[in-house]
């Protein structure tokens, strides 16, 4: 049995994914995941100003949601704190989901397999506001992926796909919902068969 740790993004469907896997899977590890900071999410907006309409709604959906108690999880902020967990857990595989960390090499070289569950069709929907930008291109036919992560954003090798399609007819918030339960689903999925 290969010990896990779970690094998950501190929003509402995060909450949700942090909820469902401490019910189901208490000896994992969980950690919440706060580095994206409103600051961070300014300076990204500014490097991609193309990206902006997207961002407001995912913020405008995040603001709708209703929200899931969690337990009291640990939090990381920073590279540092992941070298933290990693020497205090010492696991062999990381997970992230929702988190939206991009690893340096160093992280990368640290020991554990590095692994992300991104809710788009990879490669060709990887990135920053996968799902809006998908949309707009009637892109509906979709895939939740389960990758390794490397130094460049959503580009390692996809370990596993779960298909879904996405439904014009209904608002965002709705849509990403779906994917949101389809990457659960295959990380749970993923979880189960490697007996954690």
């Amino acid at each position: 049995m290969r010990k896990t740790v779970i690094i998950i993004g501190d929003d509402k469907l995060g909450h949700r994914a942090l909820a469902a896997l401490a019910a189901r899977f208490p000896n994992i590890p969980l950690y919440r995941n706060r580095s994206a900071s409103p600051k961070r999410l300014f300076k990204l907006v500014r490097r991609n100003p193309h990206l902006f309409g997207d961002f407001m709604t995912m913020f405008l959906a995040e603001l709708r949601r209703a929200d899931t108690p969690i337990p009291h999880l640990p939090v990381i902020t920073t590279s540092s704190d992941i070298l933290a967990v990693l020497e205090r857990e010492n696991p062999q595989t990381v997970i992230c989901f929702r988190a939206g960390i991009i690893l340096g090499p160093r992280l990368l070289a640290s020991g554990p397999e590095f692994l992300n569950l991104h809710y788009a069709d990879l490669p060709e929907w990887g990135g920053l506001a996968a799902l809006p930008r998908a949309l707009r291109a009637k892109a509906y036919q979709q895939q939740a992926c389960l990758h390794r992560m490397v130094v460049a954003v959503d580009a390692g090798e996809v370990l596993r796909r779960a298909p879904y399609m996405l439904d014009p007819s209904l608002p965002y918030s709705k849509n990403e919902e779906i994917g949101f339960a389809t990457g659960l689903a295959l990380l749970t999925e993923y979880l189960m068969e490697q007996g954690v």
